[in-house]
């Protein structure tokens, strides 16, 4: 699919029709955004599925200074609808070791992928450095 061609390890994320470029920490006082960047996508069927790391713009709360993340979207249509959308995401599943990684997020890949493997290159390591390289940039 043409909207996912041009996509770099890191870059900017594809300019789908409802495209979440970021998050804000549901529920805190502060004014932090987490910056969306492109991992990979995978294929499954007719669906495609777009794998995205989000980055804090600068130090994040704790999780118990949170509700979840509010989603922040736009829309990419030549007529914007005049509806909003309100989304939370919980937490989720905590990713601290590479047995977690491969487990949860590369096993995510595999079953959400025609040929039910992960894409070749994505590893634990890769998706920590560049979080660490997108905190720098963002710096």
């Amino acid at each position: 699919m043409e909207l996912f061609e041009d996509l770099e390890f890191g870059g900017a994320l594809p300019k789908l029709p409802v495209e979440i470029w970021g998050l804000k920490p549901g529920g805190w006082t502060g004014d932090i955004t987490y910056v969306g960047r492109h991992i990979v996508y995978t294929r499954k069927g007719d669906m495609f599925i777009e794998w995205s790391l989000y980055v804090p713009e600068s130090v994040p709360p704790a999780r118990s200074e949170m509700l979840g993340y509010d989603v922040l979207y736009r829309f990419n249509l030549e007529e914007k609808p005049k509806w909003r959308i309100g989304y939370t995401l919980d937490y989720g599943i905590r990713i601290e070791t590479e047995e977690d990684f491969n487990k949860w997020v590369l096993g995510a890949m595999a079953e959400l992928s025609d040929d039910g493997k992960a894409p070749d290159g994505i590893t634990y390591e890769s998706v920590l450095q560049l979080s660490e390289w997108s905190q720098r940039v963002i710096d």
